[in-house]
């Protein structure tokens, strides 16, 4: 029922508000209707700090597991860029996880996991060396009780991002200590992703963008190490642009009990202003 909302909601989304507006006319080389080429909403997708709307579904299987088990991750992901003034904006991104992982006695748990807000301030009118900071903050929401933490958790996230010619490149810092908890655990971690794209013809990008994690309160090896790759194209289904990746990380380093690797599937419905 979770998903089949979520599905419900994009797809309201990417419907005409008015039937009797005219139709959008995206093509393979241009948005004309938006005056934004398949290329530039390509590059803005990877630029975490784009003033552009993008609902992403992002499917992660996490396999190697105990017993060759595979784990499954939808983290469904809005980011809203909201226009403050002609001088900032504050970007918007709610990460809403929903797992179905296996259990040590052969089951599987599946639910919600804990939603993490994530919130910059970033100039508007950014070119080159783009930058947004702000704070995040995790809410103890999980109905998945094999990955609640049960922490209300916060702080500081820092996003920092260099686009010239075909590149894409930047990092993405964030660090959540709990201040209020319902169990024991603690949560205390931190998070730098960092992007490298390079931007081909036709809409097509690779690169990488893995997400290095250290869990200052885990017993034995703390640090989540993966390498890897990924590919993505931007496309036009039924005059709605679409971003389409697929992407696989080794996790070279990796705590004890956790997959040694990952696939990554990607869609992205997006939405230029």
């Amino acid at each position: 029922m979770i998903l089949q909302a979520i599905l419900a909601t994009a797809l309201a989304l990417a419907s005409p508000a008015d039937a009797t507006d005219p139709p959008r006319t995206l093509g393979v080389g241009a948005a004309a209707a938006q005056g934004v080429s398949l290329e530039d909403l390509s590059k803005q997708l990877q630029n975490p700090l784009a003033d552009l709307v993008s609902v992403p579904f992002q499917n992660n299987f996490n396999g190697g597991g105990p017993n060759g088990s595979t784990s499954y991750l939808l983290n469904f992901q809005p980011v809203i860029p909201v226009e403050l003034d002609k001088t900032w904006n504050l970007i918007i991104r709610p990460i809403v996880p929903y797992y179905n992982v296996p259990t040590g006695d052969g089951a599987r748990s599946t639910g919600l996991g804990e939603i993490i807000l994530e919130t910059f301030l970033s100039p508007a009118k950014g070119s080159g060396l783009i930058w947004g900071a702000g704070l995040a903050v995790n809410l103890p929401t999980a109905t998945n009780q094999a990955v609640s933490t049960g922490c209300f958790a916060a702080g500081p996230v820092l996003a920092l991002v260099y686009m010239e010619g075909p590149w894409v490149v930047g990092g993405l810092l964030t660090q959540l200590d709990a201040f209020a908890r319902m169990t024991s655990t603690h949560l205390d971690t931190t998070s730098l992703q960092i992007f490298l794209n390079y931007n081909l013809p036709n809409a097509w990008a690779i690169g990488m963008a893995p997400t290095f994690v250290q869990n200052w309160n885990a017993v034995g090896q703390q640090l989540l190490v993966p390498v890897g790759g990924a590919v993505s194209k931007t496309l036009s289904i039924a005059h709605l642009p679409i971003s389409l990746s697929l992407s696989f990380y080794a996790n070279v380093v990796h705590p004890e009990g956790q997959a040694p690797w990952l696939t990554r599937m990607v869609v992205t419905f997006l939405f230029p202003k």
